[in-house]
């Protein structure tokens, strides 16, 4: 456990990340991947559902082919089920 608590890790990382250039956007409704800039990485924090649906159909990023791939596979379509 790091001494000030979880949040002082927290603190920690989003402090790094900004000190390479990176940005952090909280509050922020994002429907669809496509709403983003165009970024080396993205981190969303959703479920595996959520995130092939903001996909959508159009499989926006190569890379990500590969990954929605393994998600469908494991169960998470976004055809057959709603969104949690």
């Amino acid at each position: 456990m790091a001494r000030g608590g979880a949040q002082k890790v927290a603190d920690a990382m989003a402090s790094y990340l900004r000190s390479l250039g990176g940005e952090i956007v909280t509050g922020e409704r994002i429907d669809t991947l496509a709403q983003l800039p165009a970024a080396r990485a993205v981190l969303c924090d959703v479920t595996p559902r959520q995130l092939l649906k903001m996909t959508g159909d159009t499989k926006c990023l190569a890379v990500f082919n590969d990954v929605r791939h393994e998600l469908e596979t494991a169960g998470f379509h976004t055809r057959s089920h709603a969104a949690p």
